[in-house]
């Protein structure tokens, strides 16, 4: 009795260890493409799967706990799931897709224009003077004169001032966020090592002119802010489309 039940245990051991390292196991072309695209689109950010399954019924990839990037990071995003109805490339080489469910979606956006646009802050300070800049071409009114003869005392120029935002976070949740018939880029757009703030703008905008989503909605949405000088705030709302 003790033999048979050895076999019979040593035969399901083995069934399994052969179920879990057939070809059958392996990720289905529409998992490798649905993670082909978060990782190509991903601006080269780490992107981490804990599984995937395709679903031939409703020919669906089904993603359980994706997150994109990390706390070092600008941006971190997670999904509990992420289901990616009827995943394909169209023939210009771009990522389609029926629909794009994620539940439990949780994004931190980390603002800090020092240290992830440092070229623009320099630009920043660099245009700043010890003396009044003008709007329009207007001249600077000298002290004493209020210029307001003509009964209109701004049209001499108005004094520019801009400042660089301090760092802070936000945080941004929904419990579900539907995309439908959406058509999206493959990968991220490549830049020039000495691309300037404005070349890299464009390029991005180039970059996300073909995409297409027909429908967006986002339920039990929760906006939050920290670290901004008037302080942390938060906005929920029921619905977003």
């Amino acid at each position: 009795m003790n033999t048979m039940r050895a076999n019979m245990l040593g035969g399901i051991a083995a069934s399994a260890i052969l179920a879990f390292s057939s070809p059958s196991s392996a990720a289905s072309p529409q998992e490798d493409l649905v993670r082909a695209w978060l990782e190509g689109s991903s601006f080269g950010l780490a992107v981490d799967i804990g599984s995937s399954r395709f679903d031939p019924a409703s020919q669906s990839v089904v993603l359980d706990g994706v997150t994109i990037g990390g706390p070092d990071d600008v941006l971190t995003a997670g999904f509990e799931t992420l289901t990616v109805e009827d995943p394909r490339r169209t023939p210009g080489g771009m990522f389609a897709a029926h629909s794009i469910r994620g539940s439990a979606m949780d994004w931190v956006v980390r603002v800090d224009p020092e240290r992830w646009f440092p070229e623009l802050v320099e630009a920043i300070e660099d245009d700043q003077d010890p003396s009044d800049e003008v709007l329009d071409g207007g001249d600077e009114t000298p002290d004493g004169e209020d210029g307001a003869a003509d009964g209109d005392a701004n049209d001499s120029g108005v004094t520019v001032q801009t400042t660089v935002s301090p760092p802070f976070t936000a945080h941004f949740r929904a419990d579900t966020i539907l995309y439908e018939r959406a058509v999206l880029p493959m990968t991220a757009p490549t830049f020039a090592d000495d691309a300037s703030i404005v070349a890299r703008y464009f390029e991005i905008v180039r970059w996300y002119m073909p995409t297409r989503v027909d429908w967006v909605e986002l339920n039990g949405v929760e906006l939050a802010t920290a670290g901004l000088p008037d302080g942390n705030g938060a906005t929920t709302y029921g619905r977003l489309y």
